[in-house]
C-alpha cells in the first residue's frame, strides 16, 4: 500500500510539475515576445531620435541666421522708409518754419534693439527647449533602460528557477 501511495503521489507530483512547466514556458514565451517588441520599439524610437537630431542640428545651422539677417534686413528697410518719410516731413516743416522733432529717429533705433533682443531670447529659448528635449530624451532612454533591465532580470531568474525546479526533479526520481 505505502509503494502504491508513494507512486500515485509521484505521478501526481509529476502531473502536477508538468502543468507548472508548461506554465512557466507560455510565461516565459511571453515575456520573450514582450522583450521582442520592446526592442523594436527602442529601436524604433533611436532611429526617430537620430532623424529628429540630424533634422535639428540642420535647423541650428541654418535657420537662426537666415531667421536674423532676415529680420535685420527687414527693420532696416523699415528704418530707411521712416527715415525718407521723416526727411520729407522735415522739409515740409522747414518751409513752415516750425521746430523740427527728431523723435522717429529715436524709436527706430529702439525697435532696432528690440528686434536684436527679441532675436536673442528666441535663440535662447530654442537652445533652451533644445535642452530640455535632451533632458526628456535622456530620461525616456534611462526609463526604459531600467525596464529593460528589470524584463531582463526577471526572464533570468525565471530561467534559473526552471533549472532548479528540473534538478529538483531529477533528484526526486533518482532512488536513494
Amino acid at each position: 500500500m505505502d509503494h502504491s501511495f508513494r507512486r500515485f503521489l509521484q505521478k501526481d507530483l509529476r502531473v502536477l510539475n508538468q502543468r507548472e512547466e508548461q506554465d512557466l514556458q507560455r510565461k516565459l514565451d511571453l515575456l520573450d515576445k514582450q522583450h521582442r517588441f520592446t526592442l523594436r520599439l527602442l529601436q524604433q524610437r533611436r532611429e526617430a531620435l537620430v532623424k529628429e537630431k540630424r533634422r535639428v542640428v540642420m535647423v541650428k545651422t541654418c535657420e537662426p541666421k537666415a531667421t536674423v539677417n532676415i529680420a535685420m534686413r527687414e527693420i532696416r528697410a523699415q528704418t530707411s522708409e521712416r527715415s525718407c518719410r521723416l526727411l520729407s516731413a522735415e522739409e515740409e516743416q522747414r518751409s513752415v518754419s516750425a521746430p523740427v522733432r527728431r523723435r522717429g529717429n529715436i524709436h527706430s533705433s529702439i525697435s532696432l534693439l528690440q528686434m536684436k533682443n527679441i532675436a536673442r531670447i528666441d535663440k535662447i529659448s530654442e537652445k533652451e527647449r533644445a535642452l530640455q528635449k535632451q533632458r526628456d530624451r535622456e530620461e525616456g532612454e534611462r526609463k526604459r533602460r531600467v525596464q529593460m533591465e528589470e524584463t531582463h532580470s526577471r526572464v533570468t531568474e525565471f530561467i534559473q528557477r526552471l533549472r532548479d525546479r528540473k534538478h529538483q526533479e531529477e533528484e526526486q526520481e533518482k532512488p536513494p
